[in-house]
């Protein structure tokens, strides 16, 4: 329990269409042993029943008559805070019963102005794909922590951050309507300000897509990383190596694959780039190898290459788009 039970945290939860995860993830909630904080529910235009879940557990709801996007629907969550912490959970994320307590012990240091756990190895659904994806957040959270665990993205699928800071930052930006690039962006501006400060002892559990639909994400998710990547100065150690490299290798195995069936020295090359993919990301398999054993870090490849091939190409799609935009 946290010594600090003055610092009043606002829990701001935003959903679309989450009916079947929501009321797992409110409960988990309203049952942390923290008990100074308001629970404010964003619905973003949903079309299932996720407004009407929503106001079962929080007398502070925000209905958005049409849908905007993750980002605009955390901002307002913010506006309405009364809180001086900012606590967001996406609602597709379970949180231990201490999750709230321990993260506002990391602001007992007045430095402290950004807080955050990680994504436990386990999902929340069971599958083979939500497993893999499970383990492949975990790791991306934990092994790319700097020296005294700073971290370089600030996850708002479970992150803290101080109310004030995240207005003078003018919280997210809201050209990201869909989720994912808006966590990079927003980043760099916090990073500008101070720390990512990152517990990896704190976990919560999430419900992960199988894996062709997250491969469909991914696609439709990389515009937003492009427009990432045009915005800030250097690429995260997240971004360069488990996005751009192993997107591009594996795109190359796959052109030099299918090249082959014309010009069959391409043939040589196909194994070459698919195998530089892996060894660029060796300590990801490396971690799926101690965990799971070999026969599952086998399969594994399966969905790191489709991943990463989905990047690429819905990458290369947006450039495009970008080039004959500009003619």
């Amino acid at each position: 329990m946290s010594k600090d039970l003055k610092t009043k945290v606002s829990v701001i939860v935003p959903c679309y269409n989450a009916a079947m995860t929501l009321p797992t993830c409110l409960e988990a909630i309203i049952n942390s042993d923290y008990e100074n904080y308001e629970l404010i529910v964003v619905d973003d235009a949903s079309t299932d029943s996720s407004l009407q879940i929503a106001r079962k557990y929080s007398n502070k709801v925000l209905e958005i008559k049409e849908n905007r996007g993750v980002s605009n629907a955390r901002n307002q969550g913010a506006r309405e805070a009364s809180g001086e912490i900012l606590l967001f959970v996406d609602s597709d994320i379970i949180i231990k019963k201490d999750t709230i307590s321990r993260l506002i012990e990391g602001f007992s240091c007045p430095d402290n102005m950004v807080h955050q756990g990680v994504h436990s190895k386990r999902p929340a659904n069971p599958g083979f794909g939500s497993s893999y994806i499970a383990l492949e957040w975990h790791f991306n959270m934990t092994h790319n922590l700097r020296d005294g665990n700073i971290a370089e993205c600030f996850f708002a699928e479970c992150g803290a951050i101080r109310r004030d800071l995240f207005w003078e930052i003018s919280g997210f930006d809201e050209g990201f309507k869909s989720s994912g690039g808006e966590e990079f962006e927003i980043s760099q501006r916090i990073m500008a300000k101070t720390k990512i400060k990152c517990n990896p002892l704190i976990e919560t559990d999430h419900f992960y897509q199988g894996i062709w639909s997250r491969t469909q994400t991914l696609f439709h998710r990389s515009p937003s990383y492009l427009e990432v990547m045009k915005r800030q100065k250097g690429f995260t150690r997240i971004i360069r190596w488990n996005i751009i490299f192993g997107s591009i290798f594996s795109a190359l195995g796959l052109i030099s694959l299918l090249t082959a069936l014309l010009i069959k020295i391409f043939l040589i090359l196909s194994p070459i780039y698919f195998i530089t993919a892996i060894i660029i990301n060796y300590r990801f398999f490396l971690f799926l190898l101690r965990e799971k054993g070999l026969i599952f870090t086998v399969l594994a490849i399966s969905p790191f290459y489709l991943f990463h091939l989905s990047i690429f190409f819905g990458t290369l799609l947006s450039l495009l788009k970008l080039f004959n935009k500009k003619q």
